[in-house]
């Protein structure tokens, strides 16, 4: 079975110290088909004075003519533009972005549709509880917890092991 999808692999042995999406801008491939760029990397720094050179260029979707620009490195679901997206980790590991994980699946478009599915088990929540001395705060965290058939399942919680 063939398909109309060439796939290229190209990849850095260790630290980049270059933007690793810089050699698509200069590939030509036939634009009649849903181009994708898939690169691990920042489109920022995040530390102050010069910027890293491994940076990839924010607007490398458009200067390679990419239909979309799919990106790992953040752990949060995040769009950087019409055709950029990071997806984030399937599954979250920490509190740092609240929710769970999630699958990008863009489909072409003149602005390719991008839909966010739902693919991590955990979701992860950070609550603030203003207590008094006379609080309950079991009973208060309770009341804030989402209710449902998902939660207190027997043998996941340390509790019950």
């Amino acid at each position: 079975m063939r398909t109309p999808y060439r796939f290229l692999r190209r990849s850095c042995i260790g630290m980049c110290r270059t933007d690793p999406t810089a050699w698509i801008t200069d590939h030509h491939a036939r634009q009649d088909l849903f181009r994708i760029g898939i690169a691990h990397g920042s489109i920022r720094g995040f530390s102050e004075g010069d910027a890293p050179s491994d940076i990839i260029a924010p607007d490398r979707d458009r200067q390679a003519r990419l239909d979309c620009l799919a990106l790992g490195d953040w752990h949060g679901a995040m769009k950087a533009s019409d055709r950029c997206y990071y997806a984030g980790a399937p599954e979250r590991t920490r509190f740092r972005h609240d929710g769970a994980g999630v699958c990008l699946v863009a489909a072409p478009g003149a602005v390719p549709k991008v839909e966010r599915h739902r693919g991590g088990q955990l979701e992860w929540r950070q609550v603030e509880l203003d207590l008094l001395p006379t609080d309950v705060p079991e009973a208060m965290l309770t009341a804030r917890l989402p209710q449902g058939p998902r939660r207190n399942r027997p043998g996941h919680h340390r509790a019950d092991r």
